[in-house]
């Protein structure tokens, strides 16, 4: 070998020692995952459930995260594999207790980050639960309260509640707004009488008070999930909730239900869908007569026009007008002596 052959091998060596320290080649580190998850925070939500939310992570190859949890002593286990772009969750059904949350960043080679540190949440008792949509096949996200005794096998009357358009939402993180106000906010309280034997659902929805036909489709799956007497099926509304439930009957009349009780709302578009056919189900309104909002003018007449139907077929009928009262008798409807006894009526009505 000549002086210069042997220089250009002891530089082509050399070159090669720097790239494979460059590059990681011939030593023990193992490649490195992608960053840890930042900003990790979790907090209860009304009826049970736990929200856990963390910063998104910035990584070109990132393919999901994993949420570990553990309840009070326990040892961690992954709860749930989080798919892109979701940074949060909702976990559902919680029995009350402390649960500690950690979470990981996995990128697509299958490396995992180090775990954050743990955020811990208390869920206190609550009387009733939140599930949010996704958790079972329900159309909606929505409150669940079942009466005392639930769960012997024999069937209960079902309550639906509908919302206002103050509180409309995705049906997952924006629940809690359904405690503001009306059935889920007493049962959330502690003021909705023990003694009322409803199997009580507080659906949420996003849409518009006169869009879609949420009410039959949510009906439909709570007959066919719940142990409840469909004879004995009511729904109860207020303001767009009403209205809503107002169109529902247009079109389905007593398909499935045996009464309403509807609070500020609008009936006109049913009553020229349906006219006296309205009275194949019972009806109760409530109406502020000074309301600005929804006016009470519509559902005066539609009340008077159905009270006059011929009865039988009709059912019963009642209608509440409140002096000098506003939009607020929505809210107000349910409290007190008033609000029972139109939850009472509602039990005494039933399909035959």
């Amino acid at each position: 070998m000549t002086p210069r052959a042997g220089a250009r091998c002891v530089l082509a060596v050399s070159m090669l020692l720097v790239l494979a320290a460059s590059t990681g080649c011939g030593s023990n580190e193992e490649p490195q995952g992608p960053p840890t998850p930042q900003a990790l925070e979790a907090k209860a939500g009304g009826g049970r459930q736990a929200m856990v939310r963390w910063a998104p992570v910035a990584a070109s190859n990132l393919d999901h995260y994993g949420l570990y949890w553990r309840q009070g002593s326990g040892s961690q286990s992954l709860l749930a594999t989080i798919a892109l772009p979701d940074t949060g969750t909702v976990i559902p059904r919680l029995q009350p207790g402390i649960y500690a949350f950690a979470v990981e960043s996995v990128d697509s080679a299958g490396r995992a980050s180090t775990r954050s540190p743990e955020v811990a949440v208390t869920i206190p008792t609550a009387p009733q639960s939140a599930i949010p949509v996704g958790t079972d096949s329900a159309p909606n996200g929505y409150y669940e309260y079942l009466p005392p005794g639930y769960g012997d096998g024999i069937p209960r009357p079902l309550l639906v509640f509908w919302h206002g358009s103050g509180v409309l939402g995705n049906g997952s993180f924006d629940l809690d707004r359904l405690l503001d106000c009306c059935p889920p906010a007493m049962v959330n309280a502690g003021r909705w009488p023990a003694s009322l034997p409803f199997v009580l659902l507080s659906p949420q929805t996003n849409l518009n008070c006169n869009v879609g036909d949420e009410p039959y489709t949510f009906m439909a799956w709570a007959l066919a999930h719940y142990t409840v007497d469909p004879k004995r099926v009511y729904i109860t509304g207020m303001s767009c909730g009403s209205i809503r439930t107002w169109m529902y009957l247009g079109t389905h009349t007593d398909d499935q239900v045996a009464a309403v009780w509807l609070l500020s709302g609008d009936p006109l578009s049913a009553w020229d869908q349906a006219g006296c056919n309205l009275g194949k189900v019972a009806i109760s309104a409530f109406h502020g007569t000074a309301d600005t909002v929804v006016p009470i003018g519509p559902e005066r007449a539609v009340m008077h026009s159905l009270m006059a139907c011929p009865a039988p077929p009709r059912k019963g009928v009642m209608w509440t007008e409140v002096p000098d009262a506003g939009h607020e008798v929505a809210w107000e409807g349910y409290e007190g002596d008033a609000g029972l006894d139109a939850l009472n009526w509602l039990l005494a009505q039933s399909k035959p």
